[in-house]
């Protein structure tokens, strides 16, 4: 059998030269080159092709330094790290560059030659001093892991318990034509009823982590739909659906086909947007069957101006931090004319959200808007309570799909 060839990296040269004497008095081994420091070491491991590289943690320019270059110039070799430290951090490091045994110095030699024979018949050893720690930090790591496991499962199972069972019920907050009291829509609204108590956002948001968030957005859209007999007539639906609910080929078999022209689809932003025309793809089918897209919250970020530019909506709805700021903020009051104007020129229709106050509503008069919601025009609730559209007023003119 031939002698298992090795490679000595220290900076130290009574260790390498001690290292060097030990292992050469061993049968069966041979030092093929010494190194002071990595860059010696990547060499000599190119020139010599060793089979076993002791590596020193601390030498002048890293031990794990050394240890990818030793790896990646001779694909045979094999990294025992070497050091004075058994320091959890530096053993990790050592390992994560390609290490496969940790020796600290003090030793035993016949330690220190078993270790070499074990690392040559690709074993790992570890000296006791550094083998606890190691242990500590995957069993640390493990626990993390397994918590994150536990975590996401919680949150498959409430997620799935709200999307199969009773938990998950459906308001609808009316949308008015603020210039005769007209209720021309509602927004239907998605409310949970189970534990734990977190805002809808929050549980849409968990549904989305776990890959659950077009599944909850079909549940809300069938729960919503679902009262539709109960709307009056004339009266349209927003439904509120993320990317990824709108992408799901549920969408349009969940939309009954005699009550698209009803729907108008509000695009939240649980995730970006990635693909424009994919997106405009995937409403076509619903946008020829006469139902229109909202943009929410718009003005509220870059995104939802992106979408007014790539998506064509029907409707506009202003971010509620316009609104509640239209009587004092300027910049408020400039963003919400630039979008009013926007609107007239891409055809069409403003709704301003959250509207609380008379004053509110006297602001958004003054910019010619059309279409308001808030708690001042109405809370949400169940469409029983929905009041009835006087016969003698006309909503605004909405552009529809070409």
């Amino acid at each position: 059998m031939a002698d298992i060839r090795v490679l000595i990296a220290d900076d130290e040269s009574f260790v390498r030269d001690a290292l060097a004497d030990l292992i050469e008095d061993s049968d069966g081994m041979t030092v093929v080159a010494l190194a002071a420091d990595a860059d010696e070491a990547i060499a000599a491991s190119a020139r010599t092709g060793p089979d076993v590289a002791l590596v020193d943690v601390r030498m002048p320019g890293g031990g794990p330094t050394a240890t990818r270059g030793i790896l990646k110039s001779h694909s045979g070799v094999r990294v025992l790290a070497v050091s004075a430290s058994g320091n959890r951090d530096t053993v990790l490091q050592m390992l994560e560059a390609g290490a496969v045994g940790y020796l600290v110095k003090g030793t035993l030699p016949s330690d220190v030659i078993s270790g070499i024979r074990q690392v040559a018949a690709g074993k790992a050893p570890l000296s006791p001093e550094v083998a606890g720690g190691i242990v500590d930090r995957v069993r640390a790591q493990l626990d993390v892991e397994s918590a994150a496991q536990q975590r996401r499962q919680t949150l498959v199972d409430q997620v799935s318990f709200a999307i199969d069972g009773d938990g998950l019920d459906m308001v609808y907050q009316p949308i008015v034509d603020i210039e005769v009291g007209r209720l021309v829509g509602v927004e239907a609204l998605a409310r949970f009823s189970i534990e734990p108590r977190r805002p809808p956002n929050e549980w849409f948001a968990a549904a989305a982590e776990v890959g659950l968030g077009s599944r909850l957005d079909i549940a809300a859209l069938d729960r919503a739909l679902a009262c539709r007999t109960g709307l009056p007539d004339g009266v349209f639906m927003a439904v509120n659906l993320s990317t990824e609910g709108l992408l799901s080929p549920e969408v349009l078999d969940a939309i009954p086909a005699g009550f698209r022209d009803r729907v108008v689809v509000e695009l939240t932003e649980h995730t970006p947007v990635l693909d424009y025309p994919g997106l405009a793809l995937a409403f076509a089918p619903l946008r020829a069957a006469g139902a229109s897209l909202a943009i929410d919250d718009a003005g509220s970020g870059y995104a939802s101006l992106r979408h007014l530019l790539e998506l064509a909506p029907q409707f506009i709805k202003l971010d509620i931090c316009i609104t509640q700021r239209l009587e004092h903020d300027r910049a408020a009051h400039a963003l919400a004319v630039a979008l009013t104007s926007f609107a007239r020129e891409i055809d069409a229709v403003v709704i301003a959200e959250a509207i609380e106050s008379e004053s509110q509503l006297a602001a958004v008069r003054s910019l010619g808007i059309r279409l308001g919601q808030g708690y001042l025009l109405g809370r949400p609730g169940p469409i029983e309570q929905l009041k009835v559209p006087a016969k003698n007023s006309a909503a605004p003119r909405l552009r529809r799909a070409s």
